[in-house]
């Protein structure tokens, strides 16, 4: 029996695919203007521009075509995302103060041409909407989805996907010494978050932290939106009890990065790293619980696969504690002075964590072909099996750069941004990828423990 609203109005059928167009091709218009604006990165604002609204019309297009209203679901999508995108227009609009010392008299102030850069700037969105909706209305899918349950089910995957950018852009904050670099919490240098002048931004710790306060304001306003469509649309009492939990553990772990900000502590630092991947784990399930598999279960299952289940449920629980175990252990090692023996705590269990992981992938490998549960516990050992290769690859490769580096270096407050160290990319990059990496690890072990119960 469906669990959602029936799809009897126009209004039912078109929440679902507008929520899930804006907010995903949102997300996919900040990874690649992050990538395009990274420091070092010359990128022309012409080239910029035209791929950020390539991705826009793309990524619209490709939902919109599993809409029912295609050319709704387009147009209503762009207006959500031009509305999102603001956040980073912010920085366009607000007058460009040539250094920090200038931003007590520039912040939260506009540009004199700001109202027009707004006004083409929603043009631009509207009529990217207008071109996707008009794309997919003539490449449509065959069997669009009006099922509220659908819809939900996809934008719960959407909100899921956002933690993983702010968890990358985290990493590469705490990779490259970036975290002390806005001396406020709440605002930035003064000025409202989304307000922070391009031209601040040309400092690479800077452009960093601000990245990563930005990512976390899109993760609030996806929770915010989820819990919401799903209050409204879903009769299952625990799925609208674990969207409002997940709203909460956004909001904790934001409150827990303004205090980080505020207090220099390798502890809390440590606490705000790990929590944040424990707080994608449950995304991960709240999306489980939402997905159609979960609210259309079958009615029977292959004893072969019921039997994997069993063996599978105590091992992913005990993978679980062992990987989160591991996750606190490198927090430490990354997070605190002096954390040598966390590091070589965090080496040494390595191997537990890959042993037991591997066991497990090797045990979900074993479910039946045929049923849908064990396919999905097949492709979920496969999954656990190759991110756990990977990652142990890249925790060799993080040991190596350590040895390298040799002691840590000091983080610069933002009063010591000019007279501070250069940056190890390639350090960074391996150290955030490893960082990334582990956060998947967990949030694969979090589905093989929801799915093998």
């Amino acid at each position: 029996m469906n669990t959602t609203d029936a799809p009897n109005s126009a209004h039912t059928t078109t929440l679902g695919p507008v929520l899930t167009a804006g907010f995903g091709s949102t997300l996919a218009m900040w990874i690649v203007g992050w990538l395009t604006h990274l420091p070092g990165l010359a990128t022309s604002t012409p080239f910029a521009l035209f791929l950020l609204c390539a991705v826009l019309v793309v990524t619209l297009t490709a939902f919109a075509r599993l809409a029912p209203s295609p050319l709704r679901a387009g147009l209503i999508g762009g207006g959500v995302a031009g509305i999102l995108n603001l956040l980073i227009l912010g920085s366009v609009l607000s007058v460009q103060a040539e250094d920090t010392t200038q931003m007590a008299d520039a912040a939260n102030q506009f540009r004199d041409n700001a109202p027009f850069i707004v006004l083409g700037y929603i043009a631009l969105t509207l009529a990217a909407g207008a071109i996707a909706g008009l794309i997919a209305t003539f490449t449509r899918s065959r069997q669009p989805a009006t099922d509220p349950g659908v819809w939900l089910a996809r934008f719960s995957v959407i909100t899921t996907l956002t933690f993983f950018p702010l968890i990358l852009v985290g990493g590469a904050v705490t990779g490259t010494e970036s975290g002390m670099s806005i001396p406020d919490g709440v605002t930035s240098y003064g000025a409202f978050s989304a307000m922070l002048p391009m031209s601040i931004m040309a400092e690479p710790r800077i452009f960093l932290e601000h990245t990563h306060r930005l990512f976390g304001t899109l993760v609030g306003l996806t929770a915010i939106a989820l819990m919401l469509f799903t209050l409204a649309r879903e009769k299952r009492l625990a799925p609208r009890i674990f969207s409002v939990i997940l709203l909460g553990l956004v909001i904790a772990q934001g409150v827990f990065g303004a205090i980080r900000v505020g207090a220099s502590v390798g502890a809390l630092a440590a606490v705000h790293g790990v929590f944040a991947q424990l707080v994608l784990s449950f995304a991960v399930v709240t999306a489980c619980k939402l997905s159609s598999l979960d609210r259309h279960p079958p009615l029977t299952f292959d004893p072969k696969t019921t039997a994997t289940s069993k063996r599978a449920e105590r091992l992913t629980h005990f993978s679980a504690w062992a990987v989160l175990i591991q996750l606190i252990f490198g927090a430490l090692a990354r997070h605190t002075q002096g954390g040598s023996h966390a590091l070589w705590t965090h080496v040494g269990f390595s191997i537990v964590v890959v042993a037991m992981v591997v066991v497990s992938a090797a045990t979900l490998g074993t479910a039946d072909h045929e049923s849908p549960t064990g396919r999905l516990l097949r492709r979920i050992g496969r999954l656990l099996m190759a991110t756990v290769f990977v990652q142990f690859v890249l925790g060799g490769l993080t040991l190596w750069q350590v040895s390298v580096a040799g002691d840590t270096r000091p983080i610069p407050t933002a009063d010591q941004l000019a007279a501070a160290h250069d940056i190890d990319v390639l350090e960074a990059l391996i150290t955030t990828a490893h960082q990334t990496v582990g956060a998947t690890l967990l949030a694969f072990i979090a589905i093989s423990v929801y799915w093998s119960k």
